[in-house]
């Protein structure tokens, strides 16, 4: 949610206390969720060749979020040419749709 206000909240124009409302705090962090991708890319098959999307009802769902995560990014990524967005936001954003890659590999693995 921290993320969501955020983006939802104009850096210039909205007032102080809007903006320290909505700033980011040392929650949003990439590393649990580098952590729990070293963690399941440890118990997966090395990657020999690109992966297509599928695998199943669940790794299908997941690989759908991981591209809405990924369309999120390339937003972000236009946003902050006209406007200030932390870089924390973009890398978590970033490591999410990783994260969801990664566990719909697992989710593959576990479910075949």
């Amino acid at each position: 949610m921290e993320v969501n206000a955020f983006l939802a909240t104009p850096r210039e124009g909205s007032s102080e206390s809007k903006k320290k409302k909505t700033e980011v705090s040392g929650k949003v962090s990439s590393k649990m969720l580098e952590e729990w991708i070293d963690e399941m890319t440890e118990s997966l098959p090395e990657l020999t060749s690109f992966i297509l999307a599928g695998g199943g009802v669940p790794a299908s769902q997941i690989h759908i979020c991981r591209s809405v995560c990924r369309r999120a990014e390339r937003s972000m990524v236009m946003l902050s040419e006209s406007t200030e967005i932390d870089e924390r936001i973009q890398a978590y954003i970033n490591r999410l749709s990783d994260y969801f890659f990664t566990l719909a590999r697992k989710v593959t693995v576990l479910t075949n």
